[in-house]
């Protein structure tokens, strides 16, 4: 396996760059999980309560209610499968056996979320600035909080703060204080 040449080493002055590694938040995901759940749970317990509908005699008698109850049926079952699946998925997120983690470093932001994917994208790939337009030293002088970062991948236009805090559960002003060496005035 090849190493990936890092930023530091095209760029020999941007070395002295910090490493931030922030783990996932795993209470957040097994909350997220199973509050998913008891959300599955109210459609899919809706579900199972109509199988007591005689369904053979509404088809029979009245064929119009019986479609619209179909209809209405088959949709209560999609939103509670939904809810299963979403809830199941962040289940295994917060039980993952692997480590869960995202690394903003010099050569790029690296992240591993098990079920939810893992990927990498270098700074090239990413515009990193802040919503609000502030020059380089009074950046530096605001908290964590103060700022709104804008991490997009420019390959496909993806929202990766968005994505990278949503998944790790990791507090906006952390995420903001890994990013902010990064990030273009």
């Amino acid at each position: 396996m090849t190493e990936r040449p890092s930023l530091a080493a095209i760029n020999p002055g941007e070395s002295d760059l910090p490493d931030c590694r922030l783990g996932v938040d795993r209470l957040r995901a097994l909350s997220r999980g199973v509050w998913r759940l008891v959300a599955a749970s109210l459609p899919l317990g809706a579900a199972y309560a109509w199988r007591a509908t005689n369904w053979a005699l509404l088809w029979q008698s009245q064929p119009l209610t019986f479609v619209a109850l179909g209809v209405v049926f088959l949709l209560v079952v999609a939103i509670g499968l939904f809810f299963l699946a979403s809830g199941l998925r962040w289940l295994a997120l917060a039980a993952w056996p692997r480590d869960l983690s995202m690394r903003i470093g010099a050569s790029g932001i690296e992240w591993s979320f098990g079920p939810f994917g893992s990927g990498r994208a270098t700074w090239s790939d990413i515009e990193a600035r802040t919503e609000e337009r502030y020059d380089a030293e009074m950046l530096a002088r605001l908290p964590d909080d103060a700022f709104t970062p804008v991490v997009r991948d420019r390959r496909d236009g993806t929202d990766l703060y968005a994505r990278l805090q949503a998944v790790s559960g990791v507090a906006p002003d952390v995420l903001n204080g890994g990013l902010r060496a990064y990030l273009r005035a």
